[in-house]
């Protein structure tokens, strides 16, 4: 597993950005059960992975379904965004 930072949020949808520090790639991610993320939140797991995955946060484990990766920051702020008219990243 690698470290990784929530890039972006829409906390209605339960969806999250995350970009992987090492790689700088980015993925998209629907919670399915766990810890509220939030903008900044570093997790441990893969930003590239595709299919169910595992964040492990300060604040307990994310179970997430990977909806699209790998991508870039910008195209995966854009998605975050395009899927919530009201959106909260960085």
């Amino acid at each position: 597993m690698s470290k990784v930072i929530a890039i972006a949020v829409d906390h209605p949808r339960r969806m999250f950005a995350a970009e992987d520090e090492a790689t700088g790639f980015c993925g998209v991610f629907l919670v399915a059960s766990g810890p509220v993320i939030e903008p900044g939140d570093i997790l441990d797991g893969d930003s590239s992975a595709s299919g169910e995955c595992r964040f492990l946060h300060a604040r307990g484990a994310c179970e997430a379904k990977a909806l699209s990766g790998p991508i870039s920051r910008p195209k995966a702020v854009m998605l975050v965004n395009e899927f919530s008219g009201d959106w909260t990243g960085f």
